[in-house]
């Protein structure tokens, strides 16, 4: 199916944090055709997983702040992300971000 695809990508490239595709993780645990190579157990994650809308706002966020809140334009938080600046307001708006707190 083509949107799944489209969102497994999406959450690949927040997952990454824009610096590389996180598909592994984006995919999720996929069971092994062969038994463990091992007898270790696999390392346990530091981290709990989160909700897809608490990832696109840590990932909004960190743009923000590399942007020192600036939207549109050149080198704003839209260019960094790829996306519409209306389409980051929309979602920013969702999801309860002010850009005004990471301006310096």
């Amino acid at each position: 199916n083509v949107r799944e695809l489209a969102s497994v990508l999406e959450r690949a490239v927040i997952l990454g944090e824009g610096r590389r595709l996180a598909l592994e993780v984006a995919l999720g645990p996929i069971a092994p055709s062969h038994p463990p190579l091992s007898d270790s157990p696999p390392a346990a994650s530091d981290t709990e997983p989160v909700t897809l809308n608490e990832a696109i706002r840590v990932h909004i966020e960190r743009a923000l702040e590399s942007c020192r809140g600036k939207i549109d334009g050149r080198g704003g938080a839209a260019e960094l992300l790829a996306i519409h600046p209306s389409t980051l307001r929309a979602k920013m708006r969702k999801l309860g971000i002010a850009a005004g707190f990471y301006r310096n």
